[in-house]
């Protein structure tokens, strides 16, 4: 027997209706969706056109960095350079032992003091331009730089580089010290290592210094206020560039130290007394005769033996450059002088010898010395 009620049964009576309640429910539920994403699609295009149409153009702004900016580096600086000047002749003529050099009263102190000054008569004269009227000429060279001279460095050998006072043994510690620098070929960095050098320089293009007091050396270096005439050591180095080949050499003297280096080479030590302080032995050198004497070395003060002392020949070539070292020292700080010549070996002559043409002050200079036939 069946559980379910006939179909005529009144508990079945109302299905069918109830079935087609909920259809008809669905359905309108279906279509008012429909109808509203037909609604809703057609707004949204309607609002996209609207925005399509009145949209205007968009603005920009410039970025505005907060930071200033930096201006663009310079341009690279250009150095100057300079040209070197032609050198003249190194010497000519005149045979040492005919020279005619009229003695130097050594009591004359006002002598040596009225060649410093400015330069006369034209200044730079015939090498041009008008820079070195501004310059002061000592005995030991200008107050500026001079195109073509040798830069000369003060050594007080008291000092170290800083400037601290340190011992000095009269004699000793300036025999040691040369003797080794000569050796090694004189080095700046071995001096510059051991003393103190104030920072004024003078440019020397001849080196010829008469007998006169040591203290005349902080004057012109304008350091008496820090220097002392004793211990002291004046080192010239730079180049010079002969105009004539041929053998030459170098010939004077020093009180109380002179050495000549070419291309670290040492040529000539004029010192006062032979090997004291260079190994190098000026007994093996022919000299024409007795030599000479001049510039206060033929007073009282010099005996006979402190005669002119003759270098090495060397070979020079024309318009070639060689390096030079010109050392010269005064130990106990009382008389002191030196001078340089140099010798044409083919000729025979003598002359001051020259870095550069001299101008008309040097020139005067040394006529003021009598050196007036040596002038190259």
């Amino acid at each position: 027997m069946s559980d379910h009620p006939p179909s005529g049964h009144p508990d079945n009576l109302g299905k069918p209706l109830l079935g087609r309640k909920k259809r008809s429910i669905l359905v309108i539920v279906i279509l008012a969706s429909v109808i509203a994403h037909v609604v809703g699609l057609g707004a949204f295009a309607v609002i996209k056109i609207v925005d399509t149409v009145t949209r205007q153009a968009p603005e920009f702004e410039a970025v505005v960095d907060s930071q200033p900016t930096e201006p663009p580096p310079p341009p690279p600086t250009q150095r100057s350079t300079q040209r070197s000047m032609a050198r003249p002749q190194p010497m000519a003529v005149a045979n040492p032992l005919s020279l005619d050099v009229p003695s130097i009263d050594i009591g004359d102190t006002n002598m040596a003091m009225s060649l410093t000054g400015r330069g006369a008569g034209g200044g730079l004269g015939a090498i041009g331009g008008g820079m070195m009227e501004s310059l002061r000429l000592t005995e030991f060279g200008f107050d500026g730089f001079v195109e073509g001279a040798l830069e000369g460095r003060l050594y007080d050998m008291k000092k170290d580089p800083s400037g601290k006072p340190i011992e000095y043994i009269p004699t000793v510690t300036m025999v040691n010290f040369l003797r080794e620098w000569s050796d090694k070929r004189f080095r700046s960095s071995l001096v510059d290592r051991a003393y103190y050098s104030p920072e004024n320089k003078l440019y020397a293009t001849h080196f010829i210094v008469p007998i006169i007091y040591a203290d005349a050396v902080p004057k012109a270096y304008d350091v008496t206020d820090s220097v002392t005439p004793t211990g002291i050591l004046l080192h010239y180095r730079g180049t010079f560039t002969p105009s004539e080949s041929g053998r030459f050499r170098f010939l004077g003297k020093g009180d109380d130290c002179i050495m000549v280096a070419v291309n670290n080479r040492l040529v000539l030590d004029g010192s006062l007394y032979n090997g004291m302080y260079s190994s190098w032995d000026r007994t093996g050198i022919k000299n024409p005769g007795a030599g000479f004497r001049t510039l206060g070395w033929e007073s009282q003060a010099y005996d006979g033996t402190y005669q002119t002392v003759y270098g090495e020949w060397y070979n020079f070539r024309a318009g070639e450059t060689y390096e030079l070292d010109i050392v010269v020292g005064e130990d106990p700080g009382s008389l002191f002088g030196f001078y340089l010549f140099m010798e044409n070996k083919d000729t025979g002559s003598v002359k001051v010898f020259t870095t550069k043409k001299l101008d008309n002050s040097e020139k005067q200079r040394l006529q003021q010395l009598g050196l007036q036939n040596l002038i190259p």
